[in-house]
């Protein structure tokens, strides 16, 4: 599990997730609050997310993931729901299946307290998220048309799994 302690580990991940979005023409993914504090580091200590982290023997963090149970599902013909806010593996590691550790670690504990789907979204055009996600079993649900508050214009790719 991770602890706000670890907040400034995930924060390096998190700027190399931000700059492959860039690079990959996904855009920025604006992931700031008003206040400026990113969120994913209140749910370090956030008891509806279930945070968890890949760490090295020596203490470096190179992998986590975040995942939330909605007061709103959705999906009202699947039974209790649990939404991946993010997943981020240093770049350097990715295809070595730690994506899919932390994935399936998250899930069993999903199971534990009785969530029946997984829910996520992708960006339309982070074509390796949509294939890591599909060879996982996700099935694309629906495509939503938004505009950032900022302004930019972004289109979502929603996919669902019954674990």
């Amino acid at each position: 599990m991770a602890k706000p302690e670890d907040s400034d580990s995930i924060l390096q991940l998190y700027l190399q997730f931000n700059e492959d979005r860039v690079k990959s023409g996904v855009g920025d993914a604006h992931y700031k609050t008003l206040d400026g504090e990113l969120p994913w580091k209140r749910t370090l200590s956030d008891g509806d997310c279930l945070s968890l982290i890949a760490k090295e023997k020596g203490g470096r963090i190179f992998g986590f993931i975040t995942l939330r149970v909605p007061q709103f599902n959705p999906f009202n013909k699947v039974g209790k729901l649990a939404e991946v806010d993010l997943i981020v593996v240093d770049q350097r590691l990715r295809r070595k299946h730690i994506g899919t550790v932390l994935y399936e670690a998250a899930v069993s504990r999903m199971k534990d307290i009785g969530v029946t789907h997984i829910l996520l979204n992708v960006k339309i055009g982070n074509v390796p998220a949509m294939v890591f996600w599909t060879k996982l079993g996700f099935k694309k649900v629906s495509k939503t048309d938004y505009k950032r508050a900022d302004g930019v214009e972004e289109q979502t790719m929603y996919m669902l799994k019954k674990i």
